[in-house]
This record gives C-alpha cells, structure tokens and sequence, in this order.
C-alpha cells in the first residue's frame, strides 16, 4: 500500500518537475556566437560574468558587449546581433511578446516567421517597442533617442498614447526627426542629411549581420543559414532600392564580417540594381559593390593571415588573393550588343 502511494506520488511530481524544467529552459536566450572578446553578462542575481558561445542568458539579465559583437538565439527564430559597445537587457522571453530591451549602441534582428510560431518579437527602447513577426531591422538608441532601420518585412514601433509607426522595407524612423514617423532615405538626406551618417550605418551593420548569420551553419544550424541567405539578398536589394547611401558601407562591412559571402552580397546588389532597367546605374553599382567587397573581404583575410603568420607580407598576398577572388565571382553587367553589323576588316 506505501509503495503504491509513493508510485501514485512520483507519477504527478515527476512530470511536474519536467514541464517545470522545460518552462525553466524556455525562459533563456543562448549566446551562438561571439566575435572579439571583452562582453559580459550581468545575471539576475548580481554576479558578473563573461560572454562565451554556449551562455545561457536568463530573463532579466543584462548583456554588455564591449569591444566584442554578439550574436544571441533569443527565442526560436530570432537571433539579435548586439554589436560593440551597447548594452541589452534580456526583459521577457516568455509569452506571445518576447521582448529585449536595448539601454544603447546598436541590435540588429533576424526573425524567422514561422519558428517564432505566430508570436511578436520586440525591442524596446527608451521610447517605445519596435516589433515585428517576420523581417530584419536594425534599432539603434542613444540616450533616450532612436533610429530603426528596416531592411526586409515591416515593423510597427508603438508607444503608449502615441499613434503606432509601421515602417516598410527600407523604411526609417528616427525619433528627434518629425516625432519618429516613418521617412524614406531620400526625404531624410533632404531634410535632416546630419542624421544619415546613423541610417547608414544601421543599414550596414544589417547586412553585415545577416551574412555572418548565412556564411556560419555550423554554430547557427543548417536551416537558420539558409533562411539568412534568402534574407540577405532581400537585405542587400533594399539597401540598394532605398538606402543608396549605405551600399558600399554595407558590401565593405558584410564582406569583412564573412567574406565567404562577398560575391554574394555583390551579385544581390547588381541583380537589385538591374531590376531597375538603368543600365548607368547597374554599372555604377557593380563598380561600387566590387570594390567595397573586395576591400572588406582583404582586410578581414589580411587580419586573419597576419594574426596566424605573423608578418605582413602573408597578409599582404592573403589580401590580394580575397579582392581577386571578389572580382573574379562577381558578376559583370552585360554591355548592350550593337545592332549594327561590324564593319569590314581593313586590309592594309
């Protein structure tokens, strides 16, 4: 009779303690990936300790990136690149709202619809939470300001007893600039062109984020590169459409940051531009997309090379080698074919 009561006993607490240890899981993000050194993490009871690949980070928790860049598995289906030198509180993972709160610096978002299984996703800012389901954009805060960037999908910033903004690809919202409603680049270069300097490079590090996202399966996994491939084509075409200024800031950064994906982000920007049937302008791309991409690519090579070598003339070579790889993969606008038949050879 004791035996079969304790049987009785474990059968409810047992399942009780692994729903409670899954709840428990749930409510932690997990660092993927780190790019430098010096982050850390502030953990709810007040111990510091530092940013590694693997970290479990617990709601409440607050991210320091310093000189390094972070890329965090929030939830299923969003992975928040921090960047250097901003700080990011972890406020809620649980809920159809999980939200992070950036205190400052710059967090890019890379959303998967339909991992994030119908919840919103949001960053919260001094001013109110940019959300979205489905898409990939950057927020940026300084002090109690913002600037959010949207590279692919949409995304609604909403505050309390302020009407909702809901910025479209390549739309920007910058809070000192007509109260943070949604602009296109052109009309802010006109009205407020001391701001642009901030939009590029939130469309920058955008791109750069979604291509180390692309170029890495073996930390993030096979289906969450893939999707960061499609993204990056969409991310680079709306730079190309919408934010023109950021186009070589972007190929520069994204091809630093993973040039395995240089030709990549080179041949979304020609094709973007293409789509547009001017032919000036998709030469002009190219020539810009080419030369940014190969620069980027050789400096990272470079670094890499002189880091493990440890003399210049390696690093050098490396550097010559990735700008030629670019060029030689990437795609050329095709010259318009003459109509008219070539002229007879000359004999002399």
């Amino acid at each position: 009779m004791k035996a079969s009561f304790t049987r009785l006993i474990l059968a409810g607490v047992v399942p009780f303690l692994l729903l409670a240890a899954i709840a428990s899981a749930q409510q932690q993000a997990t660092i993927v990936k780190i790019i430098g050194s010096g982050a850390q993490v502030v953990l709810p009871d007040g111990r510091t300790v530092d940013a590694e690949a693997g970290l479990k980070v617990p709601e409440t928790a607050t991210i320091r990136s310093g000189a390094a860049e972070i890329y965090l598995e929030a939830v299923s289906g969003v992975i928040a690149t921090i960047k250097r030198d901003s700080q990011v509180v972890v406020l809620t993972l649980t809920g159809n709202e999980p939200t992070l709160e950036l205190k400052g610096g710059n967090l890019v978002s890379q959303i998967d619809r339909a991992k994030l299984a119908g919840r919103t996703y949001g960053v919260k800012t001094p001013r109110g939470v940019a959300a979205a389901r489905g898409t990939v954009y950057t927020v940026n805060v300084e002090g109690t300001n913002y600037t959010v960037v949207t590279a692919s999908g949409t995304v609604t910033i909403s505050a309390p007893n302020v009407p909702a903004v809901t910025l479209a690809a390549g739309g920007i919202a910058v809070s000192t600039v007509n109260n943070g409603a949604a602009m296109s680049a052109t009309a802010l270069a006109q009205s407020n062109p001391e701001v642009m300097a901030a939009v590029n490079q939130a469309a920058a590090v955008a791109v750069a984020a979604v291509a180390v996202v692309a170029a890495n399966p073996v930390n993030f996994g096979a289906s969450t590169s893939a999707t960061a491939a499609v993204e990056l084509n969409t991310t680079v075409a709306t730079v190309v459409n919408a934010v023109p200024t950021a186009v070589a800031q972007a190929a520069a950064s994204a091809s630093a940051a993973a040039p395995t994906q240089a030709a990549a982000v080179v041949t979304a920007a020609v094709q973007a531009a293409a789509a547009s049937g001017n032919a000036q302008a998709v030469t002009q791309v190219a020539q810009t997309v080419t030369q940014a991409a190969a620069q980027g690519a050789a400096q990272s090579v470079a670094a890499q090379a002189a880091a493990g070598a440890g003399n210049a003339q390696a690093a050098t070579q490396a550097a010559a080698a990735a700008a030629q790889q670019v060029a030689q993969r990437s795609p050329r606008p095709r010259r318009r074919l003459c109509s008219k038949p070539f002229p007879p050879p000359r004999h002399r």
